[in-house]
């Protein structure tokens, strides 16, 4: 039985190399399209808000007249947590911010931020997104909340979603520098997976690092400490965590594209 020859193992060779290489680009083509579906989304997210506002005059999920609309859930406002979409919503506070309502200077009552929830139901009661959504949270009073195409949207990113935040005070721990003024008082959509070590229960990576930043890139700056996207990890840096972004305590800071892992959340800035 005769071995291969060299011209053999050379064809071979160079059929291996197509077969690494057309899944090396498919692969980047995947992210590609994750990217490009991220940023569609998210501007589609900031025509749906501002429609909303100009047929309620209202935030979603702060929106103070929403029971006359689609009519009250049960035990409004503060609604069990459940996995079951439907229109029925409660009323929020009408303070022109989602979340938090009446608890915007402390973090330590997890039980207050159902208009996190209703802002998409709302949205989607609306006809002003796709889904349809529980309005509430996934586990009563816990920290891993957030369930994708639930209670939230789902990203095109692994198993991830987008939640909905206000920045009302700088989060930035441990003897760090500030960040600046312009982080303060807005609301952000993160790109992000659920967790259950985050006190917004979302900030678990859901990007490749370079997708984090291309993604940073297309949409702004391409800096995770400035602009209009943002690196969750400077905004809600977990305790020594580089993995994302050069430094959580100073700025400025960089991508850390070394990292070839997904380890990146993105807030990127809506404009209400």
């Amino acid at each position: 039985m005769r071995g291969f020859t060299l011209i053999e193992l050379s064809i071979v060779l160079v059929i291996i190399g197509l077969i690494a290489g057309s899944i090396l680009a498919g692969r980047d083509l995947i992210r590609i399209a994750e990217i490009r579906r991220i940023i569609r989304e998210v501007g589609e997210f900031k025509v749906a808000v501002n429609t909303f506002k100009v047929k309620y005059n209202a935030i979603p999920g702060d929106f103070s007249n929403a029971e006359e609309v689609w009519g009250s859930d049960v035990s409004c406002p503060d609604t069990p947590a459940n996995f079951v979409p439907k229109q029925p919503t409660c009323n929020g506070n009408g303070n022109g911010r989602v979340g938090f309502a009446g608890y915007e200077t402390d973090l330590s009552d997890i039980t207050a931020y159902d208009e996190i929830f209703r802002f998409w139901q709302q949205l989607s009661n609306a006809g002003f997104i796709g889904g349809s959504y529980t309005g509430t949270e996934r586990v009563e009073d816990a920290l891993d909340s957030i369930l994708p195409g639930i209670n939230v949207p789902k990203t095109a990113a692994f198993n991830s979603a987008y939640s909905i935040m206000f920045l009302y005070k700088t989060f930035l721990t441990g003897g760090g520098s500030p960040l600046p003024d312009g982080f303060i008082g807005r609301h952000y959509y993160i790109v992000s997976r659920p967790g259950t070590s985050s006190p917004y229960n979302f900030g678990y990576p859901a990007l490749l690092n370079d997708a984090a930043y291309n993604l940073d890139k297309k949409m702004d700056d391409g800096n995770p400490a400035e602009g209009q996207v943002v690196s969750y990890n400077i905004m809600y840096p977990p305790t020594g965590d580089t993995d994302c972004v050069t430094q959580i305590y100073a700025l400025p800071s960089q991508y850390n594209l070394t990292k070839s892992d997904v380890t990146c959340s993105l807030a990127i800035a809506a404009d209400f």
